[in-house]
């Protein structure tokens, strides 16, 4: 029979292991809660949800440290203190290893006004611009706010995917997919719909 001695000697060890353990934990999140349709605050219209759900080869996904797309206008209605990128959300599958498969982020900006990269870019018809590229998607759309500068009248949203299992066409308009039926949701909750002129549905390649 062990002594008293012996009883806290194990209960001690026990503790430091637990609390070891508990510390050096793998901090990815928990997969599989929600549906294509409910992530990123069910910002994803049918269509959109239908691209992510292609663009990962994934029906559930796990979005942690969830912002609302009240709370991600509130911020874009102040007056911005720097040239931040807000993000609004991380989406991960199962298989994703810790990597989001893909990342949502918006900030308030001057409208786009660089030159266009035939190379590089696939061009869309949605918004002031928009554009996909070997990482992603990015999106300006006119925001009128009285309570940010001169220079900072729009909203640009970058979409970039850390997965894809499709074939880079079929990757670009998933991408293009996505954020435009974000940053759609994002104008309705920031009273820009109309200013912003975004395309509803899959929007359609620029010619």
């Amino acid at each position: 029979m062990p002594t008293a001695r012996q009883v806290i000697a194990t209960l001690a060890i026990t503790c430091t292991y637990l609390l070891t353990s508990a510390c050096s934990a793998d901090p990815s999140p928990t997969q599989g809660e929600y549906s294509a349709s409910e992530v990123c605050d069910a910002t994803l219209e049918k269509k959109a949800a239908h691209h992510l759900e292609s663009l990962t080869g994934a029906n559930t996904f796990d979005v942690p440290n969830i912002v609302h797309r009240k709370q991600l206008a509130d911020r874009l209605r102040r007056a911005p203190e720097e040239a931040k990128y807000h993000e609004f959300c991380r989406i991960y599958t199962a298989d994703s290893n810790g990597v989001p498969a893909a990342t949502l982020e918006f900030r308030r900006r001057s409208p786009f006004s660089g030159s266009r990269k035939k190379d590089e870019w696939i061009t869309y018809r949605t918004g002031q611009h928009a554009h996909t590229s070997d990482d992603g998607a990015s999106l300006y759309f006119h925001c009128p706010s009285s309570d940010a500068g001169p220079d900072d009248q729009y909203v640009k949203g970058v979409l970039w995917a850390g997965k894809r299992e499709i074939a880079p066409d079929r990757f670009s308009t998933a991408t293009i997919s996505i954020l435009n039926s974000v940053s759609r949701r994002l104008a309705q909750e920031l009273g820009c719909a109309k200013e912003a002129r975004l395309t509803a549905g899959t929007p359609r390649v620029e010619s």
